[in-house]
């Protein structure tokens, strides 16, 4: 079974590749500088060569200048057929075709020279000082052709690297921004999300500890509360059939037993905030949930001119306990249908999107009870999922942190925005797929 690759993974991916290309160039224009500082090394050893053996024969053309003897002639002979010689080996030598091209070059003005100088040397001392004056505007003529190769050929090396200096430049800026995005990326996506996990999970092993204290004192004072409570309902249930239909006292008798439910609903609720039992799993359509809802509650909203509608674009499957996540959507229906009063309406849908749960982005499946009630006020807001907090005159103001912890159990969240005078929308945010 093929898994898609999370955004996070494609991401990464695409500046690795990137990362591996830019290098690769670098690289590759690393190698063909190197290959042309070897061609600018080489023509700097070739004009030191080259200046050299010059040198030594201006040399002897000058010792020439100041006496013809056959001795120097023979030197020059010989000088000249060396350089030529070993021209004509770097010429044939393993070499780049701009090396062979300079000294092809250097090799044509240095022919027409070399012929000048068999020429001297063939004549007899006395008569060769005639053509020296030759042989040195021909020395002249090939040192200009000398240097003016040299730098055709260094000007041609030069404009080959000057490109590719750029280019490494250009390729290592890209290569650092593109470093410093795979940091970026990687400290947003994974670092801060592990570090508010990490924040969260301390938070919620400390809290999982209170409510564990919690737990235990809670089941303890339910034991006591409820006994008693049995008791006075028996005793007051006797009483009141001993009294007459028309007796004030039967007023007093239903409002003690008013209260007495009261307290045995905070204790239930109670026990459920301190003591929520584990989710029981299982497929679960969350359009069909919400159906199951409408048609719970929608003849109760419907009294106080409340419509109940469901929006049924969308259905999503979640592993989830069906009994659990239908009392949370009822209370939350509940809640804004007190909110409205009368002549309203409550919609629900199912819906569909990516959201940061518990640090990380994923999938998650919304369901969602909206109302265009009075909406919540900003200072009750923050106070919203305490326990035993709320604005009803005959609330536990446990309704809300129990369907928290609920939906906490399932590894989602529950979720508001909120405008007064405009309305209220709640979200259950539900993760998809498997739950741990």
């Amino acid at each position: 079974m093929k898994t898609a690759l999370r955004p996070l993974h494609l991401r990464l991916l695409v500046l690795s590749v990137f990362v591996v290309i830019a290098a690769g160039l670098i690289g590759w224009s690393a190698l063909a500088s190197w290959r042309k500082f070897d061609e600018l090394r080489e023509g700097i050893r070739l004009a030191q060569r080259l200046e050299e053996e010059m040198l030594g024969l201006h040399a002897i053309l000058n010792d020439l200048a100041l006496g013809a003897n056959r001795e120097d002639l023979q030197i020059l002979d010989r000088k000249s057929h060396e350089l030529a010689a070993w021209l004509e080996f770097e010429r044939l030598a393993p070499a780049t075709e701009r090396e062979r091209r300079l000294l092809g070059s250097i090799q044509a003005a240095y022919s027409a020279y070399l012929v000048n100088i068999d020429d001297l040397t063939a004549l007899s001392p006395e008569s060769s000082v005639e053509t020296l004056a030759t042989t040195v505007a021909l020395e002249e003529q090939l040192a200009r052709v000398l240097r003016e190769s040299l730098a055709r050929f260094f000007d041609d090396v030069q404009r080959g690297l000057a490109p590719r200096q750029i280019l490494i430049f250009v390729l290592l800026a890209l290569l650092l921004v593109t470093l410093v995005a795979v940091s970026v990326v990687v400290h947003r996506e994974m670092i801060a999300p592990l570090r508010v996990r990490l924040i969260e999970a301390r938070e919620a092993i400390a809290q999982s500890e209170k409510l564990a204290s919690l737990g235990v004192l809670a089941a303890g004072i339910a034991h006591e509360i409820r006994n008693p409570l049995t008791a006075i309902k028996v005793r007051l249930y006797t009483h009141k059939k001993n009294l007459m239909p028309d007796s004030p006292a039967r007023e007093d008798v239903a409002f003690i037993g008013g209260e007495i439910n009261r307290l045995e609903r905070i204790v239930r609720d109670f026990l459920l905030f301190a003591r929520p039992t584990d989710p029981e799993f299982e497929p679960v359509s969350l359009l069909q949930l919400l159906r199951d809802v409408r048609e719970l509650l929608g003849s109760e909203l419907a009294r106080f001119a409340i419509e109940l509608q469901l929006e049924e674009q969308t259905d999503v499957t979640v592993e989830a306990d069906r009994n659990h996540l239908k009392q949370v959507i009822i209370n939350l229906v509940r809640n804004s249908a007190e909110s409205i009063g009368q002549c309203g309406r409550v919609v629900l849908r199912v819906r569909q999107a990516r959201v940061l749960l518990r640090g990380v982005t994923r999938e998650a499946a919304i369901v969602e009870v909206e109302d265009n009630g009075k909406g919540i006020p900003p200072e009750i807001q923050k106070k919203l999922f305490d326990p035993f907090f709320t604005t009803k005159p005959s609330g536990t103001g446990l309704g809300l942190a129990v369907a928290a912890r609920i939906v906490e159990k399932h590894g989602g969240a529950l979720r508001f925005q909120t405008q007064v005078n405009r309305g209220t929308t709640f979200g259950v945010v539900l993760r998809r797929g498997k739950q741990p």
